[in-house]
């Protein structure tokens, strides 16, 4: 009797390869610099959504809070799909740009072609601007009485690129970047697909 098993390191690798080259033929394909950020930023959510819980969506758009203060553009949002409504699209069936309430967001990320310096400052205003919004909590209730209000988790914030500025990627320049960015600008893990990820565990 044989036992079937599942490579799943190579599977992860072949999938890590195809989000590789389509990136680089949306490069290749398209010389606008809009346009080439739009298709990078829908290939890392067509990859986030395969791979999250339905509970999650993966969007691109703004997030906005309870007094009317609005994030800057984000190129991905992971937030509540259960709970939570989505309080503006722009079409029925398009969710490249909608607005979605602070309390539903999880995490953000900043998708660039290349992780460098300049990238990096840019993704942290961006996340800053997201992580300075106000969220609301209330009590829930339920048959025996009610729950306290839960305090609003904190919003993970992310970087995502497919190649690196820096030879080694992870060496002492991008070190001292991304340790000296602090409070709400903070980043706290990022994947360089074709050099490898990062995470801080000082938060």
């Amino acid at each position: 009797m044989t036992t079937s098993t599942n490579d799943f390191e190579a599977a992860l690798r072949n999938r890590q390869n195809t989000l590789i080259s389509s990136l680089a033929e949306g490069r290749a394909a398209q010389t606008h610099g809009t346009a080439s950020g739009d298709h990078s930023e829908l290939d890392w959510i067509g990859t986030l959504t395969r791979f999250l819980p339905r509970r999650y969506q993966v969007s691109k758009g703004q997030v906005a809070d309870a007094n009317g203060a609005i994030s800057q553009a984000i190129d991905v949002i992971i937030h509540d799909a259960q709970y939570t409504p989505i309080l503006f699209q722009r079409q029925a069936n398009d969710e490249a740009s909608i607005i979605v309430p602070a309390e539903s967001v999880y995490a953000v990320f900043e998708a660039k072609p290349e992780m460098n310096k300049s990238y990096l400052e840019y993704a942290a205003e961006k996340i800053e601007s997201v992580r300075r919004l106000q969220r609301t909590s209330t009590e829930i209730r339920h048959a025996g009485g009610k729950f306290a209000p839960k305090k609003p988790h904190r919003i993970i914030g992310g970087f995502l690129a497919d190649r690196c500025g820096w030879t080694p990627c992870f060496g002492d320049p991008f070190n001292t970047h991304i340790t000296t960015l602090s409070n709400h600008q903070v980043i706290d893990l990022g994947c360089v697909l074709e050099a490898g990820a990062f995470e801080r565990l000082d938060n």
